[in-house]
């Protein structure tokens, strides 16, 4: 996942930018464990089917300024425009497993 959070394109919308090593990592993915088990709801991995890869999150959060709950998505760049979020984003709203994308 460094590679999905350490992008500086990938991170420009996401509050405090790219991620610098693996242990910021460790410490955003124990932040989703977290909150999955405070709330009942967080991140999960986005896997592409036909290849297995990790590519990213998608899910759930809690936006502090309001309290209010968001979808939100990180994407590996090579994988934007294939639709992906907008499925994984489907899947989530739907209640389906929405850690699996593709075809």
């Amino acid at each position: 996942m460094l590679a999905v959070y350490g992008d500086p394109d990938v991170m420009q919308f996401i509050p405090g930018g790219a991620l610098t090593d693996t242990n910021a990592v460790k410490a955003l993915l124990q932040v989703y464990v977290e909150a999955q088990q405070i709330h009942g709801f967080s991140s999960w991995g986005l896997v592409e089917r036909e290849s297995g890869s990790l590519i990213g999150d998608v899910g759930f959060s809690v936006f502090e300024p309001t309290g209010d709950i968001e979808l939100g998505y990180t994407l590996a760049r090579a994988h934007w425009g294939r639709g992906y979020a907008t499925e994984a984003a489907h899947a989530c709203l739907a209640g389906r497993e929405c850690h699996l994308a593709g075809r």
